[in-house]
Parts: structure tokens; C-alpha cells; sequence
């Protein structure tokens, strides 16, 4: 598993995530990034994503602000 922080007060709302990796980001109500329900651990902008799903790093990567982090 693969932990996975997003910095909502960072997040400029440009989408990138979500068409990277849909399968585990999402938009909220205020337009910031949050991880689907699926997989968050601690509130909606930290959680653990397993290591078979492949986009979760290139999605954090085109973060122009560097809102997402994987570890």
C-alpha cells in the first residue's frame, strides 16, 4: 500500500489528478482534490492506495503545485 497526502490549502483546482487517476481522486464541492471514499484513512485528503493501481504517482507528479504526495 501506498500512502497518499493532498494538501487542499496548496490544491489550485486544475483537475490534473482526477484526468490522470479517476480511479482514486476526485473533486470536492469547493473544486480541491480529495481521494474517493474508497480509500481514504484519515479525512477525505489522506489515505492508503494499493500498489497495483499505476497512476497514483504520475497523477501526484503533474500536480503543478505539488499538492499530492505518495510515499
Amino acid at each position: 500500500m501506498r500512502k497518499v497526502e493532498i494538501d487542499q490549502d496548496t490544491c489550485t483546482e486544475c483537475g490534473n489528478c482526477v484526468g490522470i487517476c479517476s480511479e482514486v481522486y476526485e473533486i470536492d464541492a469547493a473544486g480541491k482534490a480529495r481521494l474517493v471514499e474508497k480509500y481514504r484513512t484519515n479525512g477525505e485528503t489522506s489515505g492508503e492506495v494499493p500498489d497495483d493501481i499505476k497512476w497514483v504517482e504520475a497523477a501526484a507528479d503533474e500536480c503543478p503545485v505539488e499538492a499530492i504526495t505518495v510515499s
